[in-house]
């Protein structure tokens, strides 16, 4: 966002509009108390609420109406479709944070609806933008897992090397494939070029 001040044009950076609402429930007592004593300060998240698993329920979850919660652990109970299942309007993002970088645990958060994959070494900077991405309903993810689910699905779709096997053809060459592909003759090729 810019605003002008005296004649000044000043970028304003992490500027939101509507506070977002957080609900942290980590079984890292220490990582929750840290996450919810940093984040507190941050004028862009708002209501953090940090509780355990076991000092949690889902309807307390949905009662806070959060925008996003942050996890620190992988289970079925706690992911999105179970809250779709229950029957809940409008589930909250959820974000894993502190996660392996395991492929088979990955596939299980993303079947189970988790919007953010944070692994064990992110930083609170990437916390952040994490919350502020899954907020907005879009996904993160770490690179590498990012590529290995990009492969899975065109290995499931069928449409594995298509990218490699295509010729690298100039725009020239690209018209004239597909002339010859219409069917036409040497001399009607001849009348385009």
């Amino acid at each position: 966002m810019v605003i002008e001040s005296e004649g000044t044009y000043i970028l304003m950076e992490n500027v939101v509009e509507f506070p977002i609402r957080l609900s942290l429930i980590l079984e890292n007592r220490l990582l929750g108390d840290s996450l919810k004593r940093l984040l507190r300060r941050r004028s862009d998240f708002l209501s953090i609420r940090a509780s355990t698993p076991e000092a949690s329920s889902l309807r307390d979850v949905l009662e806070t109406e959060c925008d996003v919660v942050i996890l620190d652990f992988l289970d079925a109970r706690w992911l999105p479709a179970n809250l779709e299942a229950k029957g809940t309007n409008v589930p909250p993002k959820f974000l894993l944070v502190g996660m392996e970088d395991n492929t088979d645990q990955f596939l299980q958060a993303i079947r189970g609806g988790v919007c953010g994959y944070l692994l064990h070494n992110a930083s609170i900077s990437d916390l952040v933008a994490a919350v502020r991405t899954t907020s907005r309903g879009e996904a993160v993810c770490p690179p590498k897992l990012c590529a290995w689910l990009f492969q899975i699905v065109v290995s499931t779709t069928g449409l594995a090397n298509t990218c490699s096997s295509r010729p690298n053809l100039t725009v020239r060459q690209q018209r004239l494939a597909a002339l010859v592909a219409a069917g036409l003759t040497n001399k009607e090729i001849a009348t385009y070029f």
